[in-house]
């Protein structure tokens, strides 16, 4: 969707932001900058994730920081597209993430993991 802003005056300070001018283009701006930093922390975490959807989430996490940075500093008015689903891939990736993080506390023991544990530690057992 493209929004038309128009910013007339150009002494109005080093960022975009002003709820009170026009709250729909701040609250994007905000909420881009929120996204784009909740993914690249997933992205560095990790938490289970595989490499692809670390790439994903620093990929996007990159993009909507850099378009809000963009939008709050660098524009003077006119048009910018406003992506809705900026406000749902984060919601998605954050469940991702969520579910990957779960996955890798199991309350229960994974096998390749005892057995790797036993040729480390050795069997407790005596029998080794």
């Amino acid at each position: 969707m493209i929004v038309q802003l128009f910013i007339p005056d150009m002494r109005r300070g080093i960022v975009n932001i002003d709820f009170s001018a026009d709250a729909t283009f701040s609250w994007y701006v905000v909420l881009l900058m929120v996204s784009g930093v909740a993914m690249l922390i997933m992205a560095a975490i990790g938490g289970g994730q595989g490499i692809g959807a670390r790439l994903l989430n620093a990929a996007f996490g990159v993009g909507f920081l850099g378009y809000a940075v963009y939008l709050n500093f660098i524009f003077d008015g006119g048009e910018y597209a406003m992506f809705f689903y900026a406000f749902i891939l984060p919601v998605l990736m954050l469940f991702r993430f969520v579910g990957a993080l779960l996955r890798g506390f199991s309350p229960y023991p994974r096998p390749e993991l005892a057995a790797r544990h036993a040729d480390i530690v050795g069997d407790p057992g005596g029998n080794s």
